[in-house]
């Protein structure tokens, strides 16, 4: 089975004063610690996202957080029933006075959870609803709810999964689930993969300055000599509250274009009256001349 863990390396005292001001993960430093896994495989970041409200990762893929004091990788892990079998190169990968591991399969009963102290293992269990794989080192305070049957499951008096929901909250000091902070990481991948192409566009003007544009351009506006406007624009009864109006402001679009269209055929008209005046004024001069 492949398994869910999540590794969270801590230096600081509080933990939870730190991922309440939802910090940006340091990009560089997933690949630095990816590197010093493995430096034959490529490395591609995948994204930045809350790694609380995400799916989780897939095969060769980390989601990676760098914050003041703490440290939090997870990936996939196969075939992994018990935390104390973790590599020791991935336990000791970072130095820190804690380090606090959670697994969790998406598609069992499964769920574990590990508190190590420099390369020493001191709590472990790993279990499904009807078989436990691991039980090392003394129960932590907030594990005596679960053992005392306050909580509910069929051969264990809980569920292993809520033990890691209830280990999230008593080491870490906050849920790390969608009712809790946002935990920033960056999502990477080693199977050689290109990075995601993202794409910028321009956002388009609103339809409004479209219609200023388009109508100074065809020499209608309040400030041309030539612009004649015989709407009242502010009708009686109107004011901020109509102007707020679900619809309103698409409403007067439609009203400018009509009258776009209407001061177009205007001009046309004067344009042509001009014209039509010009020329038999010089006809009248050609009469006299005669």
């Amino acid at each position: 089975m492949a398994v869910v863990v999540t590794l969270w390396f801590v230096s600081t005292a509080d933990v939870a004063a730190v991922l309440a001001t939802e910090p940006a993960p340091d990009r560089g430093f997933g690949r630095k610690f990816l590197s010093q896994l493995d430096s034959s495989r490529p490395i591609t970041t995948i994204g930045t996202f809350p790694l609380n409200r995400s799916t989780v990762p897939g095969k060769d893929e980390f989601y990676i957080g760098g914050f003041p004091g703490i440290i939090v990788v997870q990936m996939l892990v196969d075939e992994l029933t018990k935390l104390s079998a973790l590599s020791s190169r991935l336990t000791t990968a970072i130095n820190s006075p804690d380090l606090y591991v959670f697994a969790e399969d998406t598609e069992s009963t499964f769920a574990g959870i590990a508190h190590f102290q420099g390369d020493k293992l001191r709590r472990s269990f790993c279990a499904t609803r009807s078989r436990v794989y691991e039980d090392k080192g003394l129960p932590e305070g907030f594990e005596y709810g679960f053992w005392s049957g306050h909580s509910e499951g069929i051969d264990l008096p809980f569920a292993p999964k809520d033990l890691v929901a209830g280990a999230e909250c008593g080491w870490l000091g906050v849920p790390i689930s969608s009712s809790g902070p946002d935990i920033n990481v960056v999502g990477y991948a080693t199977d050689g993969r290109k990075e995601p192409r993202i794409e910028s566009h321009a956002p388009s003007p609103p339809l409004s300055e479209v219609v200023v544009t388009s109508s100074t351009k065809l020499g209608f506006s309040a400030t041309n000599p030539d612009y004649d406007d015989y709407e009242a624009h502010n009708e009686p009864g109107a004011g901020a509250e109509v102007d707020d109006a679900p619809g309103t402001e698409v409403a007067k679009i439609a009203r400018d274009v009509a009258h776009i269209g209407w001061l177009t055929g205007k001009k046309l008209f004067r344009l042509t009256r001009n014209k039509a005046a010009a020329a038999k004024e010089r006809l009248r001069h050609l009469d006299r001349e005669k």
